[in-house]
C-alpha cells in the first residue's frame, strides 16, 4: 500500500473522531469498570497502570457475533491469523509477540494447550455463549501468572446470575448453509446465582484451498458449546465459586505442501475440550483478609482423521491436560495498601500418538510463589510492585517482576503511566521430550518488556484519547536448528524485538451513540534484522455503535489490516493489505421476540489471513431471540 493510502485512512480516522461529537453533548461519563486480571484482585480500571482492554457482554451482543475471536480481532495491539474458515486454526500475535506467549485463560484457568508444540492455545472454538466480559492485558504478566504470558494475558469470564430466572432461546441462519440455535438461562435467590448456556453452530463452508484448480471441496464446520457457573453465599465470610466449560468441535481442512493449501477432503479433526474451576473464599478478621482456595482443571483431546477412498483410517490423537491446585491471600494492610501473595502448584500431562509420528507421553510439575504490593504514593498517584519465582522440574527456578505506576491529575485529567517487566515461557512438552525433536536440556524463554502512556479526557468526558509506546526483547528463544542435529531439532537458538506504537480513542458523545477506533504501529525484527512472519506494521481497528431507539440497535465495525510476511510457504509470500466492515441490527419486535440481521464482509473482500487459504465473502445471517 502506497503512503498516499495510508494517509487517507488515518484521514478518515481523525474525520471520524471530528464528526462524532457534533450528534450531542449530554452523553454520560466514562463508563465505571473494574477488573481483576491486571493485580488478581477487583480493581477500577482508572486504578490500572496496565494497558487494557474490555469487551463486555454488551458489546458482544450489540454485534450478534458467535464467536469470541471476532471480538478480539478489534482490541489495539492484538492481531487474529485464522487458516480459512470457521472453525480453522487461529494464532493470536499480541504486540507482535509469538502466539504461544499470550496466556489464555477462561474464568481464571489456564487453557493452554499442553499438547501443542509450543504450548499455544487455537481459540478459534470458543463461543459467545454465557460470557460476562473478556479483559485482555497487554504487556509481560508472568510476575502474576507464570509462564506463557510473556506477550499478554486474555481472560474470558463467564456471566454471573441475577435477578428472577430468566431464559432465552437463540435461532439463526445464513450463507454457507449456516445454522445456529443457543439456550440461555440465568437467575438467583438469597444465598444462590446460577447462569447456563447450550448451543449448536453448524455451517457447510466453502472450499479453502484457492490456489487449487477445480476445488468445489466445502470445509464445514461443527461446534457444540456448554457453559455454566454457580455461585453460592453460605456465610458473611465463606463463598463458592464453581464454573465449567464444554466445547466440542469438528471440521475439515485441507492439506498444505510447500506452496499452497490442497483440498482434497480427506481430512477432518474432532476436538473436544473441558475446563473447570472449584473455588472458595473466606473473608475472616471482618474482611481485612481475603483466602481463595482454587482446584481447577483444562483437558483438551484432538483427533486429526485421515482417509483416502478404499483404504482404512490414519488417526493421530493429541491429549492435553492442566491440573492446578492455587491459594491466594489478599490483605488490606492500609486503606490504599492491598498486599496479594499466592502458591501455585500444576502439572502438565501431554500424549500424542501418530502412524506419522510415533507417540509419547509425558507430563511435569510446576510450583509458582506471587507476591504483589498495590499502594497509593498519593491520592492520584497508584503504584504496584511485584515479584515470583517459579520452580519447573527441568530447568529449575526463574524469577520474574514487574512494576507500574499511573498519575493522574487533579484539573485536567491528565493519565500518565508505565510499566515496566521482565517474563518467561517455560519449554513445552513437546519440545522437551518429543523422541525426534526434543532436547530436555532447554532453558526458558525470556523478555524484558516496558511501555509508557498519556490518556487524556476530553469534552466533559464524552471522549478519551491515549497514546501508548510499547518495547519487548525476547531473548533464548527456542527454534528449530539443525547444528547439533542432521534430522533437526529444538534449541535455544534465537532472539527477536518488537516495538510500536497504540492509539486509542473513545467517544460518546450522546447516550445512544458509542464509537472505539484505534490504530496499532508494530515493527518486528528476528535476529538478522528480517520481520516476524504474520504480523502486520499497521493496524485499524473501529467500532460505531448506535441506539438508534428503544427498539432498534445498529452496529458497524471495521478492521484495516497491513502488509504482512507469510513464510508457512517457499518461498516466503507477502500477504496484501485489506479492509473488512462487518454490520449488525437488532429489532426489539416486542418484549418477547427480538430479531437480528447481521452482513459479514459488507464491501465483499476478497482477501487472505493465510497464504492461499480462502476466506469468506460477502455474507447475510439473520435471527430471532425469544424470551421464555
Amino acid at each position: 500500500m502506497t503512503a498516499h493510502n495510508h494517509k487517507l485512512i488515518a484521514a478518515a480516522w481523525l474525520a471520524a473522531l471530528a464528526a462524532i461529537p457534533a450528534y450531542a453533548a449530554d452523553a454520560p461519563a466514562a463508563d465505571d469498570v473494574t477488573i481483576v486480571t491486571a493485580t488478581r484482585t477487583s480493581t477500577s480500571i482508572d486504578q490500572v497502570a496496565s494497558s487494557v482492554t474490555v469487551i463486555t457482554a454488551k458489546q458482544l451482543e450489540q454485534t450478534k457475533q458467535s464467536f469470541v475471536v471476532e471480538a478480539l480481532r478489534l482490541v489495539p495491539g492484538l492481531f487474529i491469523n485464522e487458516s480459512g474458515s470457521r472453525g480453522g486454526h487461529a494464532d493470536i500475535y499480541m504486540r507482535g509477540g509469538a502466539s504461544g506467549a499470550t496466556l489464555v485463560l477462561i474464568d481464571g484457568v489456564s487453557v493452554n494447550d499442553p499438547s501443542n508444540p509450543d504450548h499455544s492455545y487455537d481459540i478459534t472454538n470458543i463461543t459467545v455463549d454465557n460470557v460476562d466480559r473478556i479483559e485482555v492485558l497487554r504487556g509481560s504478566q508472568s510476575t502474576l501468572y507464570g509462564s506463557d504470558a510473556m506477550a499478554g494475558v486474555i481472560n474470558i469470564i463467564t456471566k454471573r446470575g441475577h435477578g428472577k430466572p430468566t431464559s432465552h432461546v437463540t435461532l439463526g441462519g445464513g450463507r454457507y448453509g449456516t445454522a445456529e440455535g443457543r439456550l440461555d438461562s440465568s437467575g438467583s435467590s438469597k444465598a444462590w446465582q446460577y447462569s447456563a448456556s447450550a448451543s449448536q453452530f453448524t455451517t457447510a463452508g466453502f472450499p479453502l484451498g484457492e490456489l487449487q484448480p477445480g476445488n468445489t471441496h466445502n470445509d464445514g464446520y461443527r461446534n457444540t458449546t456448554v457453559s455454566a457457573r454457580l455461585d453460592g453465599k453460605l456465610s458473611d465470610s465463606l463463598r463458592l465459586g464453581l464454573t465449567g466449560r464444554y466445547i466440542n468441535g469438528r471440521g475439515n481442512y485441507p492439506d498444505f505442501p510447500m506452496d499452497h493449501a490442497v483440498d482434497n477432503g480427506i481430512h477432518r479433526y474432532d476436538s473436544e475440550q473441558f475446563t473447570g474451576r472449584a473455588e472458595a473464599r473466606w473473608q475472616p478478621l471482618g474482611g481485612k483478609w481475603e483466602h481463595i482456595f482454587g482446584v481447577s482443571s483444562n483437558t483438551i483431546n484432538r483427533d486429526y482423521i485421515d482417509q483416502i477412498t478404499g483404504s482404512p483410517e490414519a488417526l493421530s490423537n493429541y491429549n492435553g491436560r492442566t491440573a492446578k491446585f492455587d491459594w491466594q491471600g489478599n490483605y488490606a494492610a492500609a486503606k490504599n495498601n492491598t498486599l496479594t501473595v499466592g502458591i501455585e502448584r500444576l502439572r502438565d500431562d501431554s500424549h500424542y500418538a501418530s502412524p506419522y509420528g510415533g507417540s509419547s507421553g509425558q507430563h511435569i510439575y510446576t510450583a509458582g510463589y506471587y507476591a504483589q504490593d498495590q499502594f497509593q504514593l498519593a491520592p492520584r498517584w497508584v503504584s504496584t510492585f511485584g515479584v515470583r519465582v517459579d520452580d519447573h522440574e527441568t530447568f529449575g527456578t526463574k524469577a520474574t517482576y514487574r512494576a507500574t505506576s499511573a498519575y493522574t491529575c487533579q484539573h485536567s485529567g491528565t493519565r500518565l503511566k508505565g510499566t515496566y517487566a521482565t517474563g518467561f515461557k517455560a519449554p513445552s512438552l513437546f519440545e522437551l521430550y518429543d523422541p525426534t525433536y526434543g532436547y530436555a536440556k532447554l532453558q526458558p524463554e525470556t523478555s524484558t518488556t516496558y511501555d509508557i502512556g498519556i490518556e487524556q479526557p476530553l469534552a466533559n468526558d464524552h471522549a478519551a484519547l491515549g497514546v501508548t509506546y510499547f518495547h519487548n526483547n525476547y531473548s533464548n528463544l527456542i527454534g528449530f536448528s539443525f547444528a547439533n542435529n542432521p534430522n533437526g531439532g529444538y534449541y535455544n537458538v534465537a532472539s527477536a524485538e518488537t516495538h510500536g506504537v497504540e492509539v486509542t480513542a473513545s467517544i460518546r458523545p450522546a447516550g445512544r451513540l458509542r464509537a472505539d477506533l484505534s490504530y496499532t504501529y508494530t515493527h518486528t525484527q528476528d535476529a538478522n534484522g528480517k520481520p516476524l512472519p504474520r504480523r502486520p506494521t499497521m493496524l485499524y481497528t473501529g467500532a460505531v455503535n448506535y441506539a438508534a431507539s428503544g427498539k432498534l440497535n445498529l452496529n458497524l465495525t471495521g478492521q484495516y489490516v497491513g502488509n504482512r510476511i507469510d513464510t508457512g510457504t517457499f518461498p516466503a509470500a507477502t500477504l496484501p493489505n485489506y479492509a473488512l466492515f462487518n454490520f449488525a441490527a437488532t429489532y426489539k419486535v416486542s418484549p418477547t421476540y427480538r430479531a437480528f440481521v447481521r452482513v459479514d464482509n459488507l464491501l465483499d473482500k476478497k482477501y487472505n489471513e493465510v497464504y492461499s487459504y480462502a476466506t469468506a465473502r460477502q455474507s447475510l445471517f439473520g435471527g430471532v431471540t425469544v424470551t421464555l
